[in-house]
């Protein structure tokens, strides 16, 4: 997938009271700290995930909330993990007006006395149109595209004039930014989500630790901390 730009909640160890956890994790190899540490994370942002889903305006096609994605990158070196939840753009994805729905814009108006979708590079608006001049209904006598709106549109100014593309509010419709509010919602519930799987995972990695040990495979543990896991595994 193509580089994306992110509109992201991101859930990282900066709970005070996870010390004790935090320390725990540095005892163990860098890499193997960032693993479970990754894994932990995944489950940990699932509450993020579905809070952003239901603060997501559906829109008239649906595109942002199509474009909601996960992401947990472990950095072995550090031993740390970080995981994202947003939108992205991009590629395959279509959540190219996040930041308007998030932040808000101000009024917007075109250079030109026009404004289309015929140059438009997302998949649903790829390609041409046709402007028809009804005659019937009620768009008669109103220039219309075919197809119609959202997949198309087209609008136009007199000589001289620009076309005003409206503002839009923060959070669009529901007046509140998706990423902002789903962040403080689910909190609460990543963090007792986080403590709980980083508990879990860290006796895992001691295991596969002392299963590495046993085996003579060489891991990136320094010396002193060598001793200290033969002193845990062996009772010094």
């Amino acid at each position: 997938m193509a580089k994306p730009n992110d509109s992201t909640l991101k859930v990282d160890m900066y709970f005070p009271d996870m010390a004790e956890l935090r320390a725990e994790l540095k005892k163990l190899p860098t890499n193997l700290a960032a693993k479970h540490f990754g894994a932990a994370m995944r489950k940990a942002i699932q509450p993020g995930l579905r809070q952003l889903r239901a603060n997501t305006p559906k829109g008239q096609i649906g595109n942002l909330r199509k474009s909601i994605k996960t992401k947990v990158k472990p950095y072995p070196r550090t031993g740390a993990a970080v995981g994202l939840v947003g939108y992205s753009w991009g590629g395959n994805s279509s959540g190219y007006h996040q930041g308007f729905i998030e932040f808000g814009t101000k009024e917007r108006k075109t250079k030109s006395r026009y404004a289309s979708t015929f140059r438009s590079k997302t998949p649903q608006r790829a390609g041409g149109f046709q402007i028809i001049n009804a005659k019937r209904g009620r768009n008669a006598g109103k220039m219309v595209t075919n197809p119609k709106a959202p997949k198309a549109f087209f609008k136009s100014a007199k000589a001289g004039e620009t076309v005003s593309l409206g503002k839009m509010p923060i959070g669009g419709r529901t007046g509140a930014a998706p990423v902002k509010t789903a962040f403080a919602q689910a909190r609460p519930e990543m963090e007792s989500e986080l403590r709980m799987q980083l508990a879990a995972r860290i006796e895992k990695a001691w295991e596969e630790l002392a299963g590495r040990t046993k085996r003579g495979i060489q891991t990136t543990y320094n010396a002193y901390r060598e001793q200290k896991i033969l002193d845990r595994l062996f009772g010094g």
